[in-house]
């Protein structure tokens, strides 16, 4: 579903009821992962074709950890191009890249406050009545933060928004970005929530962000299968 910058971050809040997994049922505990995607002109590099990214995240992570694993993590993508284009929260196993429409501009900070208000409404009109528990919560954001197609107003809401979210879950953000010298390093610094610093993509690896989401929902497994996971080593 796409969500137009234009909208304010409460309409948006609206969307995410009706999104309670097929089978009607949560299990007792899960991972839950966001990731973030950029896909303005900085971030062609690692961009994959539509409808890759999550099927190939799922595929890793299936062969490394079993069917099992891709039904204990939930979560959802989101896609910042002129919109932010979500996709409902799900279990890996039968989660989807949300398709859109390439338009250029960034409004990072109105998909952060989207994000902030579809995760509060996901845990508490969906986790929480359940009684599952959330023994992980992982968002990757891969962008270089700078903020087009929106007023400054909008983008500190939003980041505020985020931040505060991230905070009453205890979420962890890891920032992906394209280099040093091709990012915002004053955004990169409020998100860094964890202190985790900043990790740098390689130009030479187009499968980069795939690898980091798969090595990062991987390690994030064991919080609810017990086992120890294989890192990828290349």
């Amino acid at each position: 579903m796409a969500l137009s910058k234009k909208k304010s971050i409460t309409e948006g809040a609206k969307l995410v009821l009706g999104v309670a997994p097929a089978g009607g049922g949560l299990p007792p505990r899960l991972v839950l992962y966001i990731v973030i995607i950029d896909a303005s002109g900085s971030m062609k590099k690692w961009l994959v074709r539509q409808g890759e990214f999550i099927p190939a995240v799922r595929s890793a992570l299936v062969e490394r950890g079993g069917p099992r694993v891709a039904e204990l993590i939930y979560g959802m993508t989101v896609v910042v191009s002129g919109d932010a284009v979500f996709s409902d929260f799900a279990p890996l196993s039968r989660a989807d890249d949300p398709p859109y429409t390439p338009l250029g501009e960034t409004p990072i900070g109105t998909a952060l406050g989207l994000v902030a208000e579809k995760l509060t409404a996901f845990l508490e009109q969906v986790v929480f009545p359940q009684n599952t528990t959330v023994r992980n919560l992982e968002v990757l954001i891969a962008s270089d933060l700078f903020p087009t197609g929106e007023e400054p107003a909008e983008t500190e809401a939003g980041v505020a928004a985020f931040i505060a979210a991230m905070r009453k879950f205890n979420g962890k953000v890891t920032v992906l970005a394209p280099d040093a010298e091709a990012v915002n390093r004053d955004l990169a610094a409020r998100l860094d929530l964890n202190e985790r610093g900043v990790r740098y993509l390689d130009a030479a690896d187009p499968k980069a962000v795939i690898n980091i989401t798969f090595d990062s929902l991987l390690q994030a497994s064991r919080k609810v299968t017990g086992s120890k996971p294989r890192l990828r080593t290349q």
